[in-house]
């Protein structure tokens, strides 16, 4: 019998079967909990309270600790100093494609541009074929030609009286000296404000072409040859080689001759074609009607001022058309190469 004020006997043998019911009954029902521990009786002595003592959860297992010694084998990790790695000496530099020349002065300045354009004018002939030289033989017999018979063309230009055509002559005379270079700086200025480089390039290669033609070849042929003018009244003959007798050839159907030829070779369309060299020719017939040059000094200047004005734009649109190669090293080593070009 329990004394008064002790509460009631738990029988050990009982408590160990007990529990291991309720663990698997509530194994079943949760499914993912833990399985209980089965406490072993333990043997009470009279006047105690049993105790069962229920095992803590199994521990996960740890994760390894950073002992700062790397494993035997393995290369241990740079300290990290805050500044990025010293690039590789084994890697070459990623290089960048180059940049395409300006395209109007070629990518040299345009005094040297000018020296290269005269010196290649001046050497053309080098690099003419049969039909080339056939094509200036058949101009200067033409020149020659003309010549023969360069009074009586004199008078027939002449003779008609026109205020309207000595108007004419009078004005587009402009076009064989300081008209022309209005022109030029028009497409200039236009090419800066439309951001067109080829009105750009029309301008520069349009000076050039004038000072070649006008300033240098047409001059030097004037002293050579020494020829008269008509209002001198000397006849068409009469020259006088390396004097101050600068009639031929035209130097304003030269420059006029230059300028449209510079403008139609880089604007090859009939309609510019037509305008240019119209206002060339009636330049140069102006000459003729104002008695200040016979026919055959204004047929060698056009033909001056139109090969030089072409083989100017030749020459430089072979310079602008600079093509440029650069190799490329891309992710993951890859390696290539860029071009780039510029027309």
């Amino acid at each position: 019998m329990p004394q008064r004020g002790e509460g009631p006997r738990r029988n050990p043998r009982l408590l160990g079967p007990l529990t291991a019911f309720l663990a698997g009954w509530l194994a079943v029902l949760g499914g993912a909990a833990p399985p209980l521990v089965a406490a072993q009786p333990i043997a009470v002595p009279a006047g105690a309270t049993a105790q069962t003592t229920t095992p803590p959860p199994p521990e996960s297992p740890a994760a390894p600790q950073d002992s700062g010694v790397a494993p035997q084998g393995a290369t241990a990790p740079p300290p990290d100093t805050g500044t990025p790695p010293p690039p590789d000496a084994t890697q070459p530099p990623e290089q960048k494609p180059m940049e395409p020349h300006d395209g109007v002065s070629a990518g040299m300045t345009a005094a040297k541009l000018l020296i290269v354009d005269v010196r290649e004018v001046f050497r053309s002939p080098e690099h003419w074929h049969a039909a080339e030289w056939a094509l200036f033989g058949t101009e200067v017999a033409a020149i020659v030609g003309v010549g023969a018979v360069d009074e009586s063309l004199q008078r027939d230009v002449r003779r008609p009286k026109s205020t309207f055509a000595d108007n004419l002559a009078k004005d587009f005379r402009t076009f064989g000296n300081y008209g022309s270079f209005e022109v030029l700086g028009g497409f200039y200025l236009g090419g800066l404000l439309a951001h067109d480089k080829r009105a750009q390039e029309t301008t520069l290669d349009g000076l050039f072409a004038s000072g070649i033609a006008g300033g240098l070849i047409s001059p030097l042929l004037k002293v050579v040859i020494g020829r008269n003018r008509p209002n001198a009244n000397q006849g068409a003959y009469n020259f006088h080689p390396f004097s101050l007798k600068v009639s031929f050839p035209s130097g304003e159907a030269t420059q006029a001759f230059a300028v449209a030829s510079v403008i139609s070779t880089q604007y090859p369309n009939p309609w510019v074609e037509l305008l240019s060299y119209t206002t060339a020719a009636i330049t140069a017939w102006g000459r003729v009607r104002e008695n200040g040059h016979w026919v055959s000094d204004t047929l060698a200047g056009a033909l001056i001022g139109f090969h030089v004005g072409r083989t100017v734009v030749h020459i430089n649109n072979r310079l602008r058309a600079r093509v440029g190669f650069a190799p490329l090293i891309g992710p993951g080593g890859r390696h290539g190469a860029a071009m780039t070009a510029s027309f």
